[in-house]
Formats: structure tokens, sequence, C-alpha cells
């Protein structure tokens, strides 16, 4: 799984992302760093860098409720290459069993997930709930940022009911 994580920085880092987005490289490294390496054979480095710049956006986000949650279907990322998943991604305050209440809801959709990407980082945030930075100290508070990659939705009905 290292050597797929050092295509994905070294891609990121071809593509300025580190100049744009404090970090980023650091951020990937977490951001996959506990999946395995056959979760990701059917995906481009290059799709694989936007996952993580979406939800590193997703996770810059004010959170000034228990979780935020977003919904969407990547667009076009390049080659007429579209994604072939819809994306849910979550982010709160990690708590256990977090992650198995999620897929059970979606099970009893008959809603497949194909992969599921889950670190807890260490994120500090202002008084509003605004974004800070990704750091271990005294003010830190542990969440969990969960994307998950699921078939496909194309109906925007489905997908407003989701």
């Amino acid at each position: 799984m290292q050597n797929l994580i050092n295509q994905i920085v070294e891609f990121s880092t071809k593509k300025n992302l580190n100049k744009e987005i404090k970090n980023f490289d650091k951020f990937i490294v977490k951001f996959y760093h506990e999946n395995k390496i056959t979760d990701f054979e059917n995906y481009s480095i290059e799709s694989l860098v936007n996952f993580a710049k979406s939800a590193f956006n997703f996770l810059s986000q004010n959170r000034d409720k228990k979780f935020n949650l977003r919904i969407y279907n990547p667009s076009i990322v390049s080659n007429n290459f579209e994604s072939q998943h819809t994306i849910i991604e979550i982010n709160s305050i990690d708590s256990p069993f977090l992650v198995d209440s999620i897929v059970a809801f979606l099970d009893k959709q008959s809603i497949v997930i194909n992969n599921i990407i889950h670190p807890v980082l260490a994120v500090n945030r202002g008084q509003k709930g605004e974004f800070i930075d990704l750091n271990s100290s005294k003010n830190s508070h542990h969440e969990s940022l969960i994307q998950l990659h699921i078939d496909k939705i194309v109906n925007s009905s489905e997908l407003n009911l989701l």
C-alpha cells in the first residue's frame, strides 16, 4: 500500500496540489494508510488524488453540527473517464460503531458499497467549527472522516431520498 500512496503523493505534487492545499501529501498518507491495495485495483492514480482532494475539502468545511454529510456523483475526471461511483462523505466526532451503523443503513436500502475509506484524524477547529489544521495537540479532537464509494445512482430523486 505504501507504494501506491507514494504514487498518489507524487501525482498530486506534479499537479501542484501541495501549493493549493497545505500539507496535502500528509493528508493523503493519513487518508489511505489503513486500506489494502486490493481496495483500489480498479482506480486510477488521478481518481485517487481527486477522491482525497474531495475528502480534504469536505473535512475543511465548518462543522457546527454533530456531523456533516455530502452525497454526490463525481464529475468527469479526465480522458473521458467518468466515475462509476456515487460518493457519500460523512465527517463526525469519532464514536464507536459509526461505520457499522452507516453500513447497516445502506444495506437495508440494498445499496452496494464498493469501498470504504475511514481515517480517524486529529483535527483542530475554532470555536465556531471552522477548520484550522490537522495536528495532534491539546486542542485537537478525533474526527471520523468516512468516504463510501457506492454503485452509481443516476436518478436525482433517488440521490435526494438517500
